[in-house]
């Protein structure tokens, strides 16, 4: 069955021509059919999901699993080796780095297509007198990820704005009772005794809220900003819950919080008073929730819950009473062959959709209604979490083997990170894409940089299973090494 071909130049995004083809042809067959639809006369190359095509791949393994129409990029060149371009290759991408804050042009940068964001953050640096992280933002997207420029969107002539960062910091959740802070070196920067196994940790940048799920059936409220003594466990506590909580998030505003428990139930709390608002039943346990704010009147949310019950289901709310605690009906269930670890949204950039993990080696894409788009494979065990990057355009996931696996929403695998010796528990990205943290219950968290596929740090301090982290900026607090740094 033939499925559509759509070829454009990588340097402009000009469309060249509209080809069928076969799943059974190879990559030199399509581009004999572009370079006579496009009457081209020049040899091309040929790019999909980041990486150059070869010759004697079938189309089969490209086509879209949704039957879309599958688009490469097309690059102009003279007759060179099949397999890559020699390193005198042309260089036919003119970019302009500039200043975000003053909006100076930094100078002028060439690049061959098929070169990565991480070749360009490196040409990038080159042309500042300090190091320090980046972030290269294209309009409003921060560029990241193993990826090659003209898969990234990046056209001849485009301006990116360049804004160096404060240094990471990063908090980990941990089975020892645990909170810890750490800069993006693997030193500790501060301890936060919970005086019970924590299971999930969420951190909102804009309030300094940190919200953490315990094994007591209780999830804990504190503000970094008021924390004055390490030993003081602190903030507000929420009760409600019969079972452990293995899941907390808050809302992107800050207002609300969402915890998960294997008690059957999500709740949906607000945090300036710690009211309980909804609640949210499966017939099995929880293990993960997620909140997003959505257009409409009233609160304005939808809660997403997986569960061993073999779902994840959205549910809508818009009434914010204040009165007993409402049980819901889900409005989309999310059915799985296999119990379910981890369900989570897109960011907002992305179109509406939900990424999911389940014990049967998956991990599936869903559009917000609950229809499927597409399986993602690669674990030979049990997947147990997965997120999108802050773009929208990766996700990766965590195993049971301590692996962790990058791909693009297209379905695309980019990398596989051997994270760990035991159990990778969870991850999370780094606000500009450029890293993931994965945990594990060898009692270690990893920072990772996944443009070069390197582990930048390895976080080493806790006496147990670590279950969760995510990151922080150094600029949302001052925070100075602790007596415990070396621990």
């Amino acid at each position: 069955m033939e499925f559509p071909v759509s070829a454009r130049l990588a340097t402009t995004g000009e469309l060249l021509a509209v080809v069928d083809a076969k799943p059974h042809e190879t990559v030199a067959a399509l581009r004999s059919a572009i370079a006579e639809a496009a009457r081209e006369t020049c040899s091309l190359w040929l790019l999909a999901h980041g990486r150059l095509l070869l010759d004697g791949e079938l189309l089969l393994d490209l086509q879209p699993s949704d039957s879309a129409r599958l688009m490469v990029d097309i690059v102009r060149c003279e007759n060179m080796p099949a397999l890559a371009p020699p390193p005198a290759a042309p260089t036919n991408l003119r970019l302009f780095p500039r200043c975000a804050l003053t909006g100076d042009l930094m100078g002028e940068l060439r690049l061959w297509p098929l070169d990565t964001v991480a070749a360009l953050r490196a040409a990038v640096r080159n042309l500042l007198p300090q190091e320090g992280p980046l972030q290269l933002l294209l309009g409003d997207e921060c560029l990241a990820g193993p990826v090659s420029l003209a898969s990234a969107g990046l056209r001849d002539g485009l301006v990116l704005d360049v804004v160096r960062c404060e240094p990471r910091a990063l908090l980990t959740a941990s089975a020892d009772g645990d909170l810890k802070i750490w800069d993006d070196r693997g030193t500790v920067l501060a301890t936060l005794p919970q005086g019970e196994w924590v299971n999930s940790v969420d951190f909102h940048a804009e309030t300094l809220m940190l919200a953490a799920g315990l094994f007591d059936c209780t999830v804990r409220l504190s503000s970094l900003e008021e924390r004055q003594n390490e030993g003081e466990q602190g903030g507000r506590v929420l009760r409600g819950h019969e079972g452990p909580v293995l899941s907390v998030a808050f809302s992107e505003d800050g207002r609300l919080v969402a915890s998960a428990a294997f008690d059957h139930s999500c709740r949906l709390w607000r945090v300036s008073n710690g009211l309980c608002l909804r609640k949210f039943e499966h017939s099995e346990g929880l293990n993960s929730a997620a909140v997003r704010t959505v257009a409409g009147d009233g609160l304005g949310v939808e809660v997403l819950t997986s569960s061993l019950d073999r779902t994840a289901r959205v549910w809508a709310t818009r009434n914010d009473a204040d009165a007993d605690v409402a049980i819901c009906d889900a409005d989309a269930t999310l059915e799985h062959p296999e119990e379910v670890t981890s369900a989570k949204y897109a960011p907002k950039a992305q179109a509406a959709m939900i990424i999911t993990s389940c014990t049967d080696h998956k991990v599936r894409l869903w559009d917000a209604s609950g229809k499927l788009l597409r399986v993602l494979g690669g674990f030979s065990v049990a997947a147990t979490c997965a997120v999108f990057s802050p773009s929208g355009r990766l996700c990766c996931a965590s195993g049971a083997n301590g692996e962790a696996r990058l791909w693009d929403v297209e379905g695309s695998e980019l990398l596989t990170l051997h994270a760990h010796r035991d159990v990778a528990t969870s991850l999370a990205f780094s606000s500009d894409g450029q890293c993931v943290v994965t945990t594990s219950s060898d009692g270690t968290a990893r920072v990772w940089d996944i443009e070069s596929c390197r582990s930048e740090a390895l976080l080493a301090g806790h006496r147990d299973a670590v279950m969760a982290a995510c990151f922080l900026s150094r600029s949302d607090l001052e925070l100075r090494p602790t007596k415990d740094s070396t621990k």
